[in-house]
């Protein structure tokens, strides 16, 4: 509630206060548009930042919290941590192919590997059916690995969350070369686990280079995919030169 005082010509010519309420104040046109700009605003935050979508990342952050306290046990020293960028493709030649791009990251304790990952998978159509579909994943995932020097070996398994738009049944069939068949679609989210086979080849202790096969299994959506890595950190100790 605001005050606003306003002169009025009385006969009495005596000063009178209105108060005026938030409807009132929607008329002045200042005020309006301010409330209209926020209202908008707002708006536009809530679409974009659903609910879901801001547990998963609060999700994700307690993940990354929670890998750096567990990476960090005995005298808090952990043998190595990394960011790990990737970008590959996923389902092959199927019909559903698409890239697939996004960061991992790692902490290595006693040969075992923490790991947390956010991937974006966009689906590759060209004159293909309608319309494209595409995920986000989140995932923790722990394991071992093997390799001290300058080949690395490991394998790991975990849980992701999967999200995003995929198609349904079959609208409209296209007809032509440069037509699309037209399909139904619906937004869903899952979770599933997910699997992943590493090659890496380290040659300096803060660089390597790889390759990585990974698999989300689940009732949604199920995708493999084959990623190149490049990872940077501490990957290994100097006394363990190639």
């Amino acid at each position: 509630m605001k005050m606003k005082y306003l002169i009025t010509k009385p006969e009495t010519k005596r000063l009178k206060f209105q108060l005026l309420t938030q409807s009132d104040l929607f008329k002045d046109k200042t005020v309006g548009s301010f409330f209209g700009a926020k209202e908008k605003i707002m708006g536009k935050f809530e679409r974009k930042f659903s609910g879901k979508k801001i547990i998963l990342l609060l999700y994700f952050f307690l993940t990354l919290t929670t890998i750096s306290v567990k990476g960090q046990q005995n005298n808090k020293i952990v043998d190595g941590y990394s960011i790990n960028p990737k970008i590959g493709f996923y389902n092959g030649f199927k019909d559903d192919a698409g890239f697939n791009g996004g960061a991992e990251l790692n902490v290595l304790k006693n040969k075992i590997i923490y790991s947390a990952n956010f991937y974006r998978y966009e689906e590759f159509v060209i004159f293909g059916p309608q319309p494209a579909e595409h995920f986000n994943q989140i995932g923790v995932m722990i394991g071992r690995y093997k390799g001290e020097k300058i080949f690395r070996f490991q394998v790991q398994v975990g849980l992701a969350s999967l999200w995003g738009l995929k198609r349904t049944e079959l609208i409209h069939k296209g007809s032509g070369i440069f037509s699309s068949d037209e399909y139904d679609s619906k937004h869903f989210f899952t979770v599933g686990l997910i699997t992943k086979i590493g090659f890496k080849v380290i040659p300096l202790p803060f660089l390597a280079i790889g390759i990585d096969l990974q698999r989300n299994i689940n009732l949604e959506n199920m995708i493999y995919t084959p990623m190149i890595s490049i990872e940077i950190g501490k990957l290994r100790s100097k006394k363990n030169k190639p």
